[in-house]
């Protein structure tokens, strides 16, 4: 028996993908996840805002821009997509920064995640429309070759996965310790002639007083000594103290010095020192032009 084929010149029919819910369910997921990024910061469960969050910085909008710049599977493999989604992820903070510097509502919280899930959910939108334009976008893989794949990643895709794990917990934990560890401190600042933080005084006349108000706000956790010395090239000047403040009270007081010796750019020294400690705790510098008397 003999068979018979029989040739045509007819072109076969061009190709045309149908786009399925499988092939974009990650960018679906991601998208939903980054919808929901600006809610996160009214929630008051640390364990779950942290780690949504870290996907949201350092993985969500990368791994959206990749997908829209590299369509078809065989462009990148495991390990190098999830590598240029962190990449890109980190890159492209900067720029948002910047735009929102220049936006009214300035670098905040909120108009963070509402920048990081509009641009997220843009390159989302164009990684969908190019995957259903692409000739043949992600294949449906059978059951069993997907179980196959699934089980036997390389020992590099094995490393990088653990990896990526090992980063994600750590920065869960550091972060959680910091979110959570009070930050003990005291504030140290000076006052201009209005009570502001300005209009400091900038001449002076050698022997002549001059008024600088301080203020000192205790957010230690517990009472503290506290006492002031106004220097001039290592000269004391002034000195208040030493006095207590409890935790969460403020003390504000003028205190008058004067300069001995005339010059310009002469650098007077606000110490504030605490307990017995020899070093000064904090610091305020003031730059003076001190003329002779007339």
């Amino acid at each position: 028996m003999s068979t018979v084929s029989y040739e045509t010149n007819e072109a076969p029919p061009e190709l045309r993908s149908t786009i399925w819910p499988w092939q974009v369910a990650d960018l679906i997921l991601v998208a939903e996840l980054m919808i929901l990024l600006p809610g996160l910061l009214f929630l008051p469960w640390p364990w779950l805002r942290i780690p949504l969050g870290i996907f949201a910085v350092l993985l969500a909008p990368g791994y959206a821009l990749t997908a829209a710049l590299f369509v078809g599977r065989e462009d990148l493999d495991g390990i190098e997509r999830a590598g240029l989604s962190i990449g890109l992820s980190v890159a492209l903070i900067p720029p948002l920064a910047l735009v929102l510097d220049w936006l009214p509502w300035g670098i905040r919280p909120m108009p963070i995640a509402i920048g990081l899930a509009v641009m997220t959910c843009t390159f989302c939108v164009i990684a969908g429309v190019r995957r259903h334009l692409h000739r043949d976008p992600y294949k449906m893989v059978p059951y069993e070759e997907l179980r196959l794949r699934t089980w036997r990643m390389t020992p590099a895709g094995m490393a990088a996965v653990g990896a990526l794990i090992v980063v994600v917990v750590w920065a869960t934990i550091v972060y959680t310790v910091i979110l959570t560890t009070p930050t003990r401190f005291t504030e140290f600042y000076a006052l201009g002639a209005g009570g502001l933080a300005e209009d400091y005084p900038r001449v002076a006349v050698v022997g002549e007083p001059v008024t600088v108000t301080l203020g000192i706000n205790n957010e230690e956790g517990a009472t503290r000594t506290y006492r002031i010395e106004v220097q001039s090239s290592e000269e004391s000047l002034a000195s208040v103290g030493p006095f207590e403040i409890a935790d969460g009270m403020a003390w504000t007081e003028a205190i008058t010095f004067a300069v001995p010796t005339p010059g310009n750019d002469q650098a007077i020294d606000i110490l504030l020192f605490t307990h017995e400690d020899p070093e000064p705790y904090r610091q305020l510098r003031l730059w003076l032009d001190v003329r002779g008397q007339p």
